[in-house]
C-alpha cells in the first residue's frame, strides 16, 4: 500500500486554479455580450443618402452664385451643391448661441449630454467621421416687394420631407428607406437680407422648419415639444418654428414600382420666412440635421436610411397700398 501524502499548500494552489478557471469559464460569454451591448448601443445613426431640391416660383429667383447673372432660375439641386455623400448624426442646435453641438447617447439610446460645439466649415457636408450635418447657401431675388413662404405640399410639389421610398423587387412593393429618421430631422433657414446698393440690412434670422412634427414610433399623433439646452421649451420661440404634420406614402392598387400615392402633410404655423423689397436679395443658409434632442432620435436609426425633402418657396406680392395679393394655389 502507497500512501500518498498531499502538502496542504498545493491543494489550496490547486483549489485556487481550478475556481479561477471556472469563473474565467463563466465570464468569458458574459464579457462577450457585454461588448456586444456597448457596441450595439455606441452605433452613430446616419443617413447615406440626401436628396434636397429648392425650387421658387416665377418672379422670384434663386441661385448658388449671386455674381454669375446667367445662374439665376427656379431650380437647385442639393447634389450639384455637395457631390459627395453626406452623413447626419444626431446634434442639437442652441439659439442662444446660435451654434449646434454633437450629441452623446445613454443606455436607452437617447441623447444624455453634449459632446462638443461643432462648424459649419468642419462638420457639414461630410462623408466621414467628421460629417455632422447638411448645409448649402442659396440667394434670393426679386424685381417686385414680396412676401415669401414655404410653400405647402401638393401633387408631388411643395415642402415636405419623408423617408425614401426604396423598391423592394423580391416582395414586390416598397420599404421606408427613412428607418425612422425622418420623424427627428429639421431643417433651419438662416435669412440675411441686403439692399439693392449690397448693404446687410438688419440682424440674421434663424427659422426652423420641423416636418412630421406629430409622427411617433408608438403611432400617436400627438405633438411634443423638442426641448431646447439653452433652457426654452423648444428649440426657438414659437414665431420662428414652423411645423407641418406627418407626410406619408402608400402603394398603389395594384403596386406599381414607379408610382406611389402621397398624403401630404399640413402646416401648423404660419410658413412665413422673410419678405423682400423689389431689386434686393435674400442669402439663405439651409441647414439640415438628426435634432438630438427630439425624443424619436436615438442611435438605432441605423446606417442605411434615406431621406428626400422637398423645399420649395412660395412668394406673394405686396403692393403699395400694403395689401397683399390673394396666392394662387
Amino acid at each position: 500500500m502507497v500512501l500518498k501524502v498531499t502538502n496542504p499548500e498545493e491543494k489550496r494552489r490547486r483549489r485556487t486554479t481550478w475556481m479561477l478557471l471556472y469563473l474565467l469559464f463563466i465570464m468569458v460569454p458574459l464579457l462577450s455580450a457585454s461588448t456586444y451591448t456597448w457596441f450595439s448601443l455606441s452605433r452613430t445613426p446616419k443617413i447615406n443618402t440626401m436628396s434636397l431640391y429648392v425650387n421658387t416660383p416665377a418672379g422670384l429667383q434663386i441661385t448658388w452664385n449671386p455674381d454669375d447673372e446667367n445662374s439665376w432660375g427656379q431650380h437647385l439641386d442639393y447634389a450639384d451643391y455637395a457631390p459627395s455623400e453626406t452623413l447626419l448624426k444626431p446634434i442639437t442646435y442652441s439659439d442662444e448661441k446660435q451654434i449646434f453641438y454633437g450629441a452623446l447617447f445613454g443606455g436607452d439610446g437617447r441623447i444624455t449630454g453634449l459632446s462638443y460645439a461643432l462648424s459649419d466649415e468642419k462638420n457639414t457636408n461630410r462623408s466621414d467621421s467628421a460629417g455632422y450635418y447638411l448645409k448649402m447657401t442659396c440667394y434670393l431675388r426679386t424685381d417686385e416687394n414680396v412676401s415669401v413662404s414655404l410653400s405647402r405640399a401638393h401633387g408631388n410639389s411643395g415642402t415636405y420631407l419623408i423617408g425614401t421610398p426604396v423598391w423592394n423587387g423580391e416582395d414586390i412593393l416598397h420599404n421606408d428607406g427613412g428607418n425612422g429618421a425622418q420623424s427627428a430631422v429639421r431643417v433651419g433657414f438662416r435669412i440675411t437680407k441686403y439692399d439693392a446698393g449690397g448693404a446687410q440690412t438688419g440682424e440674421p434670422s434663424f427659422i426652423i422648419y420641423e416636418p412630421n412634427c406629430d409622427m411617433h414610433e408608438d403611432g400617436s399623433q400627438e405633438y411634443v415639444p423638442t426641448h431646447s439646452i439653452d433652457g426654452s421649451e423648444t428649440l426657438v420661440p414659437a414665431d420662428r418654428l414652423i411645423r407641418q404634420t406627418k407626410t406619408a406614402w402608400a402603394e398603389m392598387d395594384p403596386v406599381q414600382k414607379d408610382a406611389l400615392i402621397y398624403d401630404y402633410g399640413e402646416f401648423l404655423d404660419d410658413p412665413f420666412l422673410f419678405n423682400l423689397d423689389g431689386n434686393c436679395m435674400a442669402k439663405v443658409e439651409i441647414y439640415l440635421w438628426l435634432e438630438g434632442q427630439d425624443f424619436e432620435c436615438t442611435n438605432e436609426i441605423g446606417v442605411d436610411a434615406q431621406i428626400f425633402a422637398s423645399i420649395q418657396f412660395h412668394s406673394v406680392l405686396i403692393s403699395d397700398s400694403g395689401m397683399e395679393e390673394i396666392p394662387r394655389h
